[in-house]
């Protein structure tokens, strides 16, 4: 999340941006107190009775091979718990299958046949379109689901699997050696199914980004981070970087530009453990952690690499 943090709040205004936490009886309270103390707009949390712990996760890391289980009930997040502030872009990480009851979800939120609280304003309820950049859950990614995937693909804005989930929907084993050619054919393929921009994320190759614009080419960016050594803490590092990607879409920028600002969210989570502290100095520029330059000059460096 730190790397989120540092270039999203470098890039939008905090009031533009919004993070819902599921709070449970458990949750610790120092942590609240961080997350607060960055900006009391970043984030909203949301309490739970049928829900009494804090939702909980672990991650396993074995070569290229990623393991997750809950360990804890999980709370979903539902379009009604972000719908009074209608915002543009909608983060989801899910399967297919809860994609598409996502989608469900705004089509009766906008007709008001869905479950509407008081505090809703209809009418605005009714012009929402969010934009939908979708990243799947690693267990959903299986042949079998790929039909269910693809009847999805004109309601989702951007597609960003990584290479293991990629290849898995259309049935690829994965290769020894990483070769980018086939990464680039495997998104024509996603394309060619009717998504509209696929973002493949490729750990230290980059990410490679395949627009509606240029169909036919596409282009690969780099991973921010050259030298492995420096990698802390992989844990959230594809989050951050659809993070950073749709703060770029949300300041108005293409895709591809956008997802260098996803690059520089990635690396600096995976390059540092746990919340960054944020202080100010002698100018009143906030300064995030270690970090001596702003994201947009980092932006600008992998730009030019």
């Amino acid at each position: 999340m730190s790397g989120i943090l540092v270039v999203v709040v470098h890039m939008v205004p905090p009031k533009q941006i919004l993070m819902l936490i599921h709070k449970g009886q458990d949750f610790p309270s120092e942590i609240e107190e961080r997350l607060l103390n960055y900006s009391p707009s970043l984030f909203t949390f949301i309490n739970d009775p049928n829900h009494p712990l804090t939702t909980r996760a672990l991650n396993i890391y074995s070569n290229t091979q990623r393991d997750f289980k809950y360990l804890t009930p999980k709370r979903q997040i539902k379009l009604i718990d972000i719908a009074s502030h209608t915002p543009k872009f909608v983060h989801l990480i899910c399967s297919p299958s809860r994609m598409n009851e996502t989608i469900e979800d705004l089509q009766n939120l906008r007709t008001g046949s869905g479950q509407i609280s008081s505090h809703l304003d209809q009418h605005q309820i009714t012009n929402w379109s969010p934009l939908f950049v979708y990243e799947p859950i690693p267990d959903s990614c299986l042949p079998e689901n790929l039909e269910k995937l693809i009847s999805l693909s004109k309601h989702i804005e951007v597609f960003s699997p990584n290479e293991l989930e990629a290849r898995s929907f259309i049935g690829l084993i994965t290769p020894s050696d990483e070769v980018p050619e086939e990464i680039e054919d495997i998104a024509r393929v996603f394309q060619n199914h009717g998504f509209k921009n696929v973002v493949i994320r490729c750990g230290k190759m980059g990410a490679f980004v395949l627009t509606h614009q240029e169909s036919n080419k596409g282009t690969w960016v780099p991973a921010m981070i050259e030298d492995q050594s420096k990698v802390i803490d992989q844990t959230g590092g594809g989050n951050a970087f659809l993070g950073g990607l749709m703060a770029g879409l949300a300041k108005g920028l293409g895709l591809v530009e956008a997802s260098y600002c996803g690059a520089v969210s990635a690396g600096l989570t995976i390059s540092q453990l746990g919340l960054p502290d944020m202080t100010v100095d002698d100018d009143g520029l906030e300064l995030w952690g270690n970090l001596k330059q702003v994201p947009e000059e980092l932006k600008i460096k992998l730009m030019a690499r």
